[in-house]
């Protein structure tokens, strides 16, 4: 799929996006000491495409391609992606954004609250084990509504009070001590 969907958004790009029934849309966001260009194209024409059966529901490709200038060193990259609705390039684009923003804050998360980059566990399935029960942590710990603490604050609280780390368990998991 990967081949077809490349190869499809090379020809189109050559005969001009229009022709083939692609619709285009870029941005260009500031921020952070970087500039980023994107470009996206969809199509929702798949007639074309022979292997679109073994994908069920298979109805847009969707390419992404930016363009990072941080401090003058430019990089690029190109995504390809599929779905099963019917997308503007808009629409795909932050469908797209949405995705990347949800998978960093994650990692922010596990960096800053957890400090999973300095884990120097390495022994064995150590660090996989560790990367599991930290993920686990920080969702029972989301999943607590009481007050407005932060994640951070919250950890702590856990670390320091067992009678608050079982009362959050036991009310996640609905057990009663």
């Amino acid at each position: 799929m990967h081949v077809e969907a490349e190869n499809f958004f090379t020809q189109a790009r050559a005969v001009d996006y229009e022709e083939t029934g692609c619709e285009t849309v870029t941005s260009c966001e500031k921020g952070h000491g970087r500039i980023e260009e994107r470009q996206v194209v969809v199509t929702n024409h798949l007639e074309w495409l022979d292997s679109r059966h073994k994908w069920n529901g298979l109805t847009s490709l969707i390419e992404v391609t930016s363009e990072r200038n941080i401090k003058g060193e430019v990089t690029k990259a190109k995504r390809y992606f599929i779905s099963s609705r019917e997308l503007t390039a808009e629409k795909a684009g932050k469908l797209a954004r949405g995705h990347w923003s949800i998978e960093n804050q994650l990692h922010w998360n596990m960096d800053v609250n957890f400090e999973e980059d300095a884990c120097l566990a390495g022994m064995g399935h150590a660090a996989e084990n560790l990367a599991a029960l930290k993920r686990l942590a920080g969702t029972l710990i989301r999943i607590d509504l009481g007050g407005v603490r932060g994640t951070a604050e919250r950890r702590r609280q856990a670390a320091w009070d067992d009678s608050w780390a079982v009362r959050l368990l036991s009310r996640i998991f609905e057990v009663e001590v």
